[in-house]
């Protein structure tokens, strides 16, 4: 069975089409939540072996268990949410834009990425 290439370096490939997406402003207390999914197995198309990623705004104090849980019920909501295993290291972790992907611990094909406009701003000054 074919393995999806590592998804922190593919995530480095997707950056500037990312940035480049129109974006609503955040409501207080709310960052945007990006999940990058490798599809080993094929969908309701039939098509299997690709990238997709995902992006939307959720409420930091949300538990990312459920965020990703409920991002697999609208994005593979066909039968086969059991292609996409996954423990999270601690089943109560919040979004926190200081972990790292890894930090994370969903299987090798998905993950979550954070990303805060606030956070980037003071960054770039």
């Amino acid at each position: 069975m074919p393995s999806g290439p590592d998804l922190v370096e593919k995530e480095q490939l997707l950056s500037e089409a990312v940035a480049e997406w129109d974006k609503p402003d955040l409501d207080d207390g709310e960052v945007y939540i990006r999940i990058l999914y490798w599809f080993e197995f094929a969908d309701e198309y039939g098509s299997a072996h690709y990238w997709g990623h995902w992006v939307y705004a959720w409420n930091r104090n949300t538990r990312l268990v459920d965020l990703f849980e409920d991002w697999l019920r609208h994005n593979r909501p066909y039968g086969d949410l059991d292609d996409f295993r996954y423990q999270m290291l601690e089943p109560d972790m919040k979004i926190d834009i200081e972990r790292t992907p890894a930090d994370y611990g969903i299987d090798s094909h998905a993950t979550i990425l954070v990303e805060d406009d606030n956070h980037s701003d003071e960054e770039d000054q």
